[in-house]
């Protein structure tokens, strides 16, 4: 499978990561202990699917049943099928008096875990929240050599999940659940009804809940998928030879390579790991991941057109770009990027040199620098790493942590009674839990029009959610309704209302089937008997307003603005410096605040002063500084509402003793009073 991956190569010195060791006494696991089906679970009566054989036993397997996920078993113990895999023998149904094998895999042991002061003095040590400890006293309780390590993330959960959250920065695959699938601005052509791809293939935006879900690691504290979290640097200690073939049973890097058949896959992938340092479980996952189990992967092929006898294990610089599909482009990087680069011993022309070079290429970009995690490398969240946080993220697939994580904790089945060490994000703020939308719902919270009685509001766009509409005195009550854009929304806030002289509020919400909300303001103002005195513009505001309008904090948004400018009667209109209506962003220094009447004709026009904002961007900060001082030294002038904000003291000067008070309030010691 060709998935998504933007990969940035990065040559940049060693980073060691000191932890501090904390010693359990060895115990292995001690049958039977309770289970849950972790994704559905085929069972069969014997270890391996039919037509596989027990070692050592000739009877083949049948089929028994299928098991639903989170189905609760209890698992007596394990055998190994004749291509290597593990399997549970587990017992389900009443009493779990039946009986049968499955994949282990598709089972999470979840253990009894008996109190322990002093696992639970470290977790305290660690700074694990309260929502981690449970899954780890489960995890502790199967494997109690195991260590947990919290990695305490500097910026808050919702910071950390912005800069993942949004077009084209995580993608799902095509074949995702549509509950997956988000409908934000960019994401779906409402006109085909399909949605945006991101890149070669079927690859869509996911819904923020998706995102939010797979960074969440309290989701991932199984036995599963804990191995997001392990360290994947070589250790000679757990990292041998005989462990690496009993892995590559059952994949096409069970034997020899094509072009050499005097080595294995297993000698070549040991001598890369020690040359990168990096695990050879984790450059065979990646390979497996990448490949496919049985190596029907493109770029390993040797016969692509224009790149033939060349590979590409790792898929490095694979995706679309230009002319090129992802395979022909990770092809053009490992014969030398179009400029015959040898580095990581290319032109990759041999199988070898591809798997040994393409483990250099991964432990310098990745490993080295401090993205020692599966999770690390694709959420560059943790202080540690000499990336600028939040880039070089190695897959923008959002599944792919998870599965990785599985392929890899599958690789060190055979070793989960040694001291592994795992490293564990912990977020400030961190809501209760995350979930999944439910399966089979869509994501589709939007109108696609709203109605006043017969009259459709013109203009209407569905990521559009404030609308006004002025009706005569006649017009005493309206219908309003809305049309939504899927069937299985839900819409409420229709009806029949009465109407009063002035404005009136209305709220029309949209909740889709997976739960998500949006809410449609509309405001209708009854135009006055003509026969009466004109309703004019009311302002109501802690603001001053004369010619200029003070006040007004920095970093003020318009919407806030217009909230607490608080006029009624009529409708206030922005317009920025560039004479161009202001919806969004911040109100700043020199903006035009026009007020109409119900009538559309101007009532009032005010400009925006901002004390300290002398280059009219709504923030106070050193460019204003610099104006100023351009000012004093006569090299430009400010005049106008950007002289007056300019005058931060308020003395009826603007000097040098004005940039010496900005300064203050960038440094926080003194703020600027508005």
């Amino acid at each position: 499978m060709q998935r998504i991956v933007k990969k940035i190569i990065s040559l940049i010195c060693c980073l060691s990561i000191m932890a501090v060791q904390f010693s359990f006494v060895s115990y292995a696991v001690t049958y039977p202990v309770m289970g849950v089906i972790n994704s559905t679970a085929q069972i069969y009566s014997k270890a391996g699917t039919t037509g596989h054989e027990i070692k050592e036993e000739k009877n083949q397997s049948k089929w028994i049943t299928e098991l639903a996920k989170n189905t609760k078993i209890k698992v007596f113990g394990t055998a190994v099928d004749g291509d290597g895999d593990t399997w549970y023998k587990i017992g389900y149904g009443e009493n779990y008096a039946n009986m049968g094998y499955a994949v282990k895999t598709r089972v999470t042991l979840t253990g009894e875990y008996v109190e322990d002061a002093d696992f639970e003095k470290w977790l305290t040590d660690q700074g694990f929240p309260e929502s981690y400890k449970e899954p780890l006293r489960n995890l502790h309780a199967l494997y109690p050599n195991w260590v947990f390590y919290a990695d305490h993330i500097t910026d808050s959960w919702s910071t950390v999940l912005s800069k993942y959250t949004g077009i084209d920065k995580k993608v799902v695959n095509g074949t995702s659940d549509i509950s997956w699938k988000s409908y934000e601005k960019g994401a779906y052509d409402w006109d085909t009804g399909k949605w945006y791809s991101f890149d070669s293939g079927e690859w869509y935006a996911p819904d923020d809940r998706v995102v939010a879900y797979h960074m969440d690691p309290r989701n991932f504290l199984n036995t599963t998928h804990i191995f997001m979290f392990f360290s994947q640097s070589y250790n000679a200690e757990l990292d041998t030879e005989d462990n690496l073939v009993n892995f590559l049973k059952g994949t096409f890097m069970e034997g020899s390579l094509p072009d050499l058949s005097s080595k294995t896959y297993a000698q070549v992938l040991m001598e890369a790991a020690q040359s990168s340092k990096v695990s050879p479980y984790v450059l065979a996952s990646i390979i497996r991941q990448e490949q496919g189990t049985n190596g029907a992967g493109a770029s390993i092929s040797g016969t692509v057109s224009g790149y033939k006898g060349y590979y590409n294990y790792f898929n490095i610089g694979a995706y679309a770009e230009g002319s090129m599909t992802a395979v022909q482009r990770g092809l053009w990087w490992a014969k030398g990027a179009g400029k015959n680069d040898t580095s990581y011993s290319r032109p990759w022309n041999t199988h070898e040199k591809a798997i040994k070079g393409g483990a250099v290429w991964y432990g310098e970009g990745y490993i080295s620098v401090g993205q020692d995690t599966l999770f690390y490398k694709n959420f560059n969240i943790y202080k540690n790493t000499k990336h600028k946080l939040y880039t070089h993220q190695y897959a923008t697939n959002i599944a792919d942590t998870k599965s990785s994580a599985t392929t890899l904790g599958a690789a060190y089945s055979e070793l989960y009674e040694e001291k592994l060490s795992f490293h564990i994000p912990v977020y400030e703020d961190m809501p209760e839990k995350t979930s999944l939308p439910k399966t089979g719902t869509n994501n589709d919270r939007f109108l696609k029009g709203i109605k006043v009685g017969d009259t459709a509001i013109a203009n209407f766009d569905r990521y559009t959610y404030e609308y006004e509409m002025i009706v005569p005195f006649a017009t005493s009550s309206v219908k309003i309704t809305g049309t939504k854009s899927n069937s299985a929304s839900t819409v409420t806030g229709e009806g029949t209302y009465d109407l009063t002289i002035g404005d009136n509020d209305f709220e029309i919400k949209v909740t889709s089937s997976s739960g998500l909300k949006t809410t449609y303001k509309l405001t209708i103002h009854r135009e006055a008997d003509s026969g009466t005195t004109e309703v004019l513009p009311e302002i109501t505001t802690t603001y001053k307003v004369e010619e200029y309008i003070t006040g007004v904090e920095p970093a003020t948004t318009i919407a806030d603005f217009k909230t607490k400018l608080g006029v009624k009667n009529g409708v206030v209109k922005i317009i920025g410096a560039n004479d161009s209506e202001k919806t969004s962003g911040n109100i700043a220094t020199g903006d035009k605040v026009y007020i109409y009447k119900m009538d559309n004709t101007l009532h009032a026009t005010h400009i925006v002063v901002i004390y300290g904002d002398t280059n009219g961007d709504g923030k106070v900060n050193s460019t204003d500084r610099l104006r100023i001082r351009k000012h004093i030294l006569k090299e430009s002038t400010l005049s106008g509402a950007y002289l007056l904000a300019g005058d931060a003291n308020k003395d009826g000067k603007v000097n040098s003793t004005d940039r010496l008070r900005i300064r203050k309030h960038i440094l926080k010691e003194k703020q600027i009073e508005q």
